[in-house]
């Protein structure tokens, strides 16, 4: 698995429509379970005000996101990529993956909460992406698209290493 975390350069974190439009819409390619939500507009989504989270395939996180007409700022969230052929009940049989507050993020090793999702795509308090997938190409195109983001693993090591001195 490889990660990676974006935190210079962009004039506000979390922009999933610019992310998915340098990304080629590859979100087009899972189903999306949404989850520890909190954005820059009000979330007017009834499932998941109702379920605190919201499962939808990618085509409609691209609306979602799209048909926003205002600039739309994921400032918490967790945006947990699936395999079409896995299903919501299978996946809610386990804890839901969150951001706020999740020290998680930050030790040496990093991993995907939810044990079936194939990429997980964190806003992190309006400062920074996250970037998760079990396919290393995913995360390298990333960091090809986002020139200033870094290896996040790398990133918490260096980050301990300074504090530790």
């Amino acid at each position: 698995m490889k990660s990676a975390i974006l935190e210079n350069g962009e004039d506000y974190y979390t922009d999933m429509k610019k992310l998915f439009n340098k990304m080629e819409n590859f979100q087009t390619d899972f189903n999306w379970l949404i989850t520890n939500l909190e954005t820059n507009i009000p979330f007017k989504y009834k499932e998941y005000n109702r379920n605190n989270y919201l499962w939808v395939s990618g085509d409609e996180f691209t609306e979602l996101v799209n048909e926003c007409t205002v600039t739309l700022q994921f400032i918490w969230a967790v945006c947990s990529g699936f395999s079409k052929d896995i299903g919501l009940d299978d996946i809610l049989k386990r804890e839901l993956p969150y951001a706020d507050g999740n020290p998680d993020f930050w030790k040496p090793t990093v991993n995907i909460q939810h044990p079936l999702a194939d990429i997980e795509i964190v806003a992190w308090d309006c400062t920074s992406t996250l970037f998760m997938s079990r396919d290393k190409y995913l995360v390298k195109r990333f960091m090809k698209k986002f020139q200033r983001a870094q290896n996040l693993e790398i990133y918490n090591r260096e980050v301990r290493d300074k504090y530790l001195v």
